[in-house]
């Protein structure tokens, strides 16, 4: 995006959105910024008078000097100007520790390098079950009953076959998940420049 109106448009609204609609558990699974949904927010009503997309454009047209005038901040005596540097001045170390990185917190590469470990374990898990099969399910049953031990060998036979695949599909995610590592990390980069925080 070259615009950078549309990038503050965008910014503002990626973090103002995300506590109004999801009263901020923007942390929930589906409940954070998502561009598809810019009608939706466009829509949300402040007060019965006030539209949030009336509310943005008097935001966003106070940043800057326009066709009607000077900006909102051009506008301010010195007095006034001088509150609002203080309050800035104030505010800047709270600003600053939101925004850098909390150490708690894990980054989403860091995140997928756990799950793909966790997967990779999973691998040598399968192996070890298949190979203690007798112990897991005991010994066969009677040969002697030809039909009750054809049929405990099928099923025994396709548990096998399950439990290989299960396997072989664990090794195939775990490859997929190690090619897109770069790729992932990229994303997670380019997100925290948009939204403004300071990369870990």
């Amino acid at each position: 995006c070259s615009s950078q109106a549309l990038q503050d448009m965008l910014s503002l609204m990626l973090q103002v959105t995300c506590y109004i609609n999801s009263f901020g558990e923007a942390h929930q699974e589906g409940m954070g910024f998502l561009l598809t949904k810019i009608e939706g927010y466009a829509s949300f009503s402040i007060s019965k008078n006030y539209s949030f997309r009336k509310v943005l454009c008097a935001f966003l047209m106070n940043l800057r000097r326009g066709k009607r005038g000077p900006s909102f901040m051009d506008r301010l005596s010195k007095e006034e100007l001088k509150d609002v540097r203080e309050v800035v001045r104030r505010s800047q170390p709270l600003l600053e520790a939101l925004r850098s990185p909390d150490a708690r917190l894990e980054t989403l590469p860091e995140l997928l390098e756990n799950r793909v470990a966790a997967l990779q374990n999973l691998v040598p898990f399968v192996d070890d079950m298949m190979l203690q099969e007798e112990r897991i399910l005991g010994p066969f049953g009677d040969p002697s009953n030809s039909d009750a031990f054809a049929a405990e060998l099928e099923l025994r036979a396709k548990g096998r076959e399950h439990m290989s695949r299960c396997r072989q599909l664990c090794g195939d995610i775990v490859d997929r998940l190690e090619d897109r590592m770069p790729e992932l990390s990229d994303s997670e980069r380019r997100l925290k420049q948009f939204a403004g925080l300071k990369e870990a």
